[in-house]
């Protein structure tokens, strides 16, 4: 596709709380046709507008790519790994250029969901990557404000891990010029801040896309559409409904003939046919199943290998010159076999919930004990422990707060426990929202 249109990148960072927000917006020139009307789209719909779809064949997508990373273009992602992240999705549809259909009875502040069920062994999971297509067939440039999420469990009762929402600054808002255009807004999670999700008993994840200012939007968007011509819409597929219990809608409360009666949550498959879709949402979920909590031994960090797919090189081995995290780590002994004879004992739970833990630990010894938390660039950010204590197992408690009294925000971190005789063991700890 790059060697046919011409291409446009166009970088901004700027920083956003937490972390940094890198933003690039990839614009890959083309234009669009549009198939002929099969569904029979109409202007104005009846129902919250849910009538109102075009089917449309789009050659070229702009791609819209947003990242809480440092860097756009995947930085955080370059350390090899043997991990093969999974994709989670009900659509078979391209998201590079396909045949969709533009959901265009989409009202403002409603939701596109999708959810997926995995076994319990894939959970913990880390979300590495969101996406949606949204099309426009306008006159006019558009501009869109949108959100994407994330839960644990349910769209509709489960916990909502990730709310990031556009407002033009930090995190742009879908801007398309006039034209046949379709367009895959993609968010892309640091690894630094990642967003684990644990099992809720369900096995379940969801993401979802809402859009929360249309360019041009309908004065009543319970009977009538917005304008077509001046608006963009999410899309569907056109091979059929996949899953009518996986694809959900939280649609505006239109009263009793509302998509869906009084508004609210509701599974594709309660909704009356004439407000349901004929395809599944053009969305989908990159994460690491079975997300591995603990770094993996006998790895330098010299080899840039990341075995545990946390998105960092791993860091067991000491001699690693001068990376922060093996720097923290000495070149005494590293304590990793807890049942050798006078090694060091450390075990925290991970990932932790921000309000913190006990961390339990053993010593072979009586002696000084020193218990510190860092950050994944080296630097402490609490210290637990600094006393005499006796030999045997105990714990030290940590309310979850740094030195500075503030709750540690989510990300990956470091434990340390050293002794006074040049013994350490350190243990990855992982603290999710």
């Amino acid at each position: 596709m790059r060697s046919i249109f011409a291409s446009i990148v166009r970088s901004i960072v700027r920083s956003i709380v937490p972390g940094i927000v890198a933003l690039t917006a990839l614009l890959v020139l083309g234009a669009p046709s549009v198939e002929a009307d099969t569904l029979g789209a109409q202007p104005e719909a009846s129902a919250g507008g849910r009538l109102a779809s075009a089917r449309v064949e789009v050659g070229a997508i702009y791609t819209l790519r947003v990242s809480t990373a440092g860097e756009s273009d995947g930085g955080f992602f370059k350390v090899a790994t043997p991990c093969v992240p999974a994709i989670a999705t009900h659509t078979n549809a391209s998201f590079d250029g396909d045949t969709y259909v533009a959901q265009q009875g989409f009202a403002e502040t409603e939701i596109a969901a999708q959810s997926y069920v995995l076994t319990a062994a894939d959970f913990p999971l880390r979300v590495d990557a969101l996406e949606m297509i949204f099309y426009g067939d306008t006159t006019v440039e558009t501009t869109t404000e949108w959100s994407a999420m994330i839960w644990r469990g349910l769209p509709s009762t489960g916990t909502n891990l990730l709310t990031l929402s556009s407002d033009g600054i930090s995190v742009p808002h879908l801007v398309l010029p006039p034209g046949n255009e379709g367009a895959n807004v993609q968010v892309f999670i640091d690894p630094g801040d990642p967003i684990i999700v644990t099992d809720d008993g369900t096995h379940t994840f969801s993401i979802g896309y809402r859009i929360d200012a249309h360019n041009n939007p309908a004065a009543n968007q319970c009977t009538a559409a917005s304008p077509a011509n001046s608006n963009v819409f999410p899309c569907t597929d056109v091979t059929g409904l996949q899953s009518s219990t996986g694809n959900w809608l939280k649609g505006l409360n239109c009263g009793l003939f509302g998509c869906p009666p009084n508004g609210g949550w509701a599974r594709f498959s309660a909704l009356s046919a004439g407000c349901r879709p004929s395809g599944d949402w053009v969305m989908r979920a990159t994460y690491m199943p079975s997300f591995a909590t603990a770094e993996v031994s006998n790895v330098t960090c010299q080899d840039g290998i990341d075995n545990d797919c946390d998105g960092f090189t791993d860091c067991d081995d000491p001699n690693c010159g001068a990376d922060s995290i093996c720097a923290l780590v000495g070149v005494g002994n590293p304590g990793d076999a807890e049942s050798a004879p006078g090694a060091l004992g450390l075990s925290v739970t991970s990932p932790l919930p921000p309000a913190g833990e006990e961390i339990r630990f053993t010593l072979p010894f009586a002696g000084r004990a020193r218990v510190e938390l860092y950050d994944a660039s080296g630097e402490i950010v609490a210290r637990l422990l600094d006393a005499s204590r006796p030999a045997g197992p105990q714990s030290v408690a940590w309310d979850g707060r740094g030195n500075d009294g503030a709750r540690v925000a989510p990300g990956v971190f470091f434990v340390r426990l050293a002794d006074d005789r040049g013994n350490f063991a350190v243990r990855k700890l992982v603290i999710i929202r």
